[in-house]
């Protein structure tokens, strides 16, 4: 029997998951005290503190059984919760109240089809102008002798335009002063408390502050509860001490009655699942699990490995907490869905870039902003449409934007002028597959699809939202929680910093710092990174191949048995590189003068190759530079004051067409070879002369 995971980490618990919820009892039975009392109670609290779980797991799950073991009356009505009100917002047919009771009378159907049942054939008036809230719940009552109705997340409706906001303060007071058989439950964040529409909510109905109910964070003894409660009820046993030393990993003390800020909530929880997650490598076959001190050690020391070179890692409050709520945001954006469960690897890597590229407009300091879709998209994608000129009628095609929204849109991007010219910006995996422009947009809106979709769900990091803006619906986007942030932000930051987001990019580099800490070992096709600076990267046994890297610097670089395969390299500089066993120049046309600096080499090859203004400074050691059918300038060769000093390279030809011009190594003899001795001494005869004009095989 496989154990069931106890806690569900940094998202609220369902429904379903009513077994393993803990530490609220209290405040459960508060609640249901003050539905059955009023007719409309208000529940408020901060975010991130729990009021979804609470609802879900709590308040419905408890009225859920009390209706199930009770004669089905008015005294136990049917419960119906709202959340999600994406779709009542669009709906075209009914006041977003009514769409949304619409929507929760059909998930009744996978919870208690008895209900389902017994409400699915009650429709309301289909006219979005009449008080059709009234009506519905009025038909309901009628069909059940009473119902129970609670709006989570209220402040959704409440902030998607006034004309909404008006209509709904108008809908309830109809069901407040006609219909009293209906209980409503709203839920919301404490923030929204004293905004233009909830005065009016309380002009229209009564002063609300007798009917709110204020639920505060969880102190150490009702977590303990939650913890402890969950574990023994999935038969996990906890080792002692266990639980003081997770408390104190995010800076509470078990013995206090502090309460716990949201965001040491959401790095509990976080920790949680993931010292959970080692200890169930562990399971045997009968399911009996126990979880220790040394798990959580395990845990810590999986993060601080992952993690080591990021710069969260540096910073003075990067506990265990802290880089495990951290890790489970990497996780959620590199997690596949059955949706996207076919993306190749590039398409992942374009997933991450386009998310940590949107994630700061999520929040700003503390706080977090509700963003339009479009909005996120073209933050996205900015730099990448600027090159690519994504024309405004591609996106009106793609989205169904509004004018003012393709208005905004033609202002921030480049209109195409050559699709040819276009196609000399793409670069990387996408050059190599021929990709036309209009392809890659597409691609690339797909990853910032994907990002959102990973981050939303179970996830509970970000949400949908839609609201009115003049006669048109927009989808927008904001985080869950304000203690997500901070985190979300030091995630972007650090994948920017990273080879697989320079990799990614479909688009030309130009002038890009490039390092990473980790070896690069597949090969690099078909880039286009002009300018670019390599700093300290270590490559070994892979190749470039067909890629534009003219103008690039690399920095104390490691070459280990590399190639440069049908690759431009004018005008780099390599300084202070190491070249490990074999490197490889090949099939490359032509090569402009190449700077090789306070370098190391074992075996540099060059292999038909042209090549023109080669530089060695005296400060270079070597073991061999080869030249294999090749056309070699010497006339702007320079090899250093001191090419005959015990530690320069020595360079071979072989097969090669050696142009003289006006340069004689004379007394440099013994650092040239030939592939035979007697080709050797030729060779050199002619060296002694300054022939512009003489070409000698």
């Amino acid at each position: 029997m496989s154990v069931i995971d106890p806690w569900p980490g940094p998202r609220p618990y369902k429904e379903l998951e009513s077994d393993i919820f803990f530490g609220r009892k209290d405040e459960e039975e508060a609640i249901v005290r003050e539905i059955h009392t009023n007719q409309i109670t208000v529940l408020v609290a901060h975010s991130g503190i729990g009021k979804t779980s609470l609802l879900q797991a709590g308040v419905v799950a408890g009225l859920r059984r009390l209706r199930e073991h009770s004669e089905k009356n008015a005294d136990s009505p049917p419960i119906l919760m709202i959340r999600d009100w994406a779709e009542a917002l669009n709906s075209p047919d009914y006041g977003v109240l009514t769409a949304g009771v619409i929507k929760s009378v059909k998930d009744l159907e996978n919870i208690c089809v008895d209900d389902f049942k017994l409400l699915n054939g009650v429709k309301p008036e289909k006219d979005i102008n009449f008080p059709d809230l009234r009506d519905y719940l009025s038909k309901l009552c009628g069909s059940a002798g009473g119902i129970i109705v609670i709006f989570d997340q209220f402040e959704e409706v409440l902030r998607a335009g006034k004309k909404i906001a008006d209509d709904i303060i108008d809908q309830l007071e109809e069901v407040y002063r006609w219909e009293e058989r209906a209980k409503i439950l709203i839920s919301m964040r404490q923030e929204h408390i004293g905004s233009v529409s909830w005065q009016l909510l309380e002009d229209k109905l009564f002063p609300m502050h007798d009917y709110t109910y204020r639920l505060d964070p969880m102190n150490a003894s009702s977590l303990r509860q939650a913890i402890n409660g969950a574990a023994k009820h999935r038969k996990i046993h906890l080792e002692d001490g266990l639980m003081e030393e997770v408390f104190n990993a995010v800076g509470s003390n078990l013995s206090s009655g502090d309460l716990m800020s949201s965001t040491s909530l959401l790095q509990l929880q976080a920790l949680l699942i993931g010292v959970y997650k080692i200890a169930k490598l562990r399971e045997n076959s009968e399911g009996v699990l126990s979880i220790f001190l040394s798990d959580l050690k395990h845990y810590s020391d999986e993060l601080e490995e992952k993690f080591k070179y990021s710069s969260i890692y540096n910073v003075d409050r990067s506990s265990i907490a802290t880089l495990s709520l951290y890790d489970y945001i990497s996780n959620a954006i590199e997690e596949k869905t059955e949706e996207n469960s076919d993306l190749n690897n590039y398409e992942e890597l374009l997933v991450k870039r386009a998310a940590s590229r949107f994630i700061h407009r999520l929040g700003s300091g503390t706080h977090k902003s509700k963003i339009e879709y479009i909005d996120l998209v073209i933050e996205a994608l900015r730099k990448d449409l600027i090159v690519l000129g994504a024309s405004v009628e591609k996106f009106r095609k793609k989205f169904g934007l509004s004018c003012n929204t393709l208005r905004e849109l033609e202002e921030r991007t480049i209109a195409a002028n050559s699709e040819n010219l276009l196609k000399e910006e793409i670069s990387g995996i996408v050059k190599e597959a021929n990709k036309k422009p209009i392809e890659v947009i597409n691609m690339l809106v797909s990853a910032c699809e994907v990002a959102l979709e990973r981050l939303g769900g179970d996830r509970n990091i970000i949400r949908q939202i839609r609201g009115s803006k003049g006669d048109n619906n927009i989808l927008s986007y904001e985080l869950i929680h304000d203690a997500f942030i901070e985190q979300l932000i030091l995630w972007a930051e650090n994948y920017q910093e990273t080879f697989e987001y320079v990799l990614a990019s479909p688009v030309a580099l130009s002038g890009s710092k490039i390092s990473v800490e980790d070896k690069i070992c597949e090969d690099i096709v078909c880039v286009k990174w002009g300018g670019c600076i390599f700093d300290a990267v270590k490559f070994e046994e892979m190749s470039f191949i067909k890629s534009n890297l003219v103008g690039c610097i690399f920095k104390k670089c490691e070459f280990k048995n590399v190639k440069f395969i049908d690759c431009v390299l004018n005008s780099d500089a390599f300084i202070g590189c190491n070249f490990i066993g074999k490197v490889e120049i090949t099939g490359i046309h032509e090569v402009n003068s190449l700077l090789i600096r306070e370098s190391t080499i074992d075996n540099l090859i060059f292999d038909s190759v042209e090549i023109n203004r080669f530089k060695v400074d005296k400060r270079t050691k070597g073991g061999y530079v080869n030249f294999y059918n090749s056309e070699v300038r010497f006339s702007q060769f320079d090899l250093g004051e001191e090419i005959d000093g015990d530690n320069s390279p020595i360079y071979v030809f072989d097969s090669n067409c050696i142009i003289e011009r006006s340069w004689a190594p004379e007394s440099k003899r013994d650092k040239f070879k030939l592939a035979t001795h007697d080709e050797e001494d030729e060779l050199f005869e002619k060296l002694k002369y300054k022939d512009n004009d003489d070409k000698t095989k």
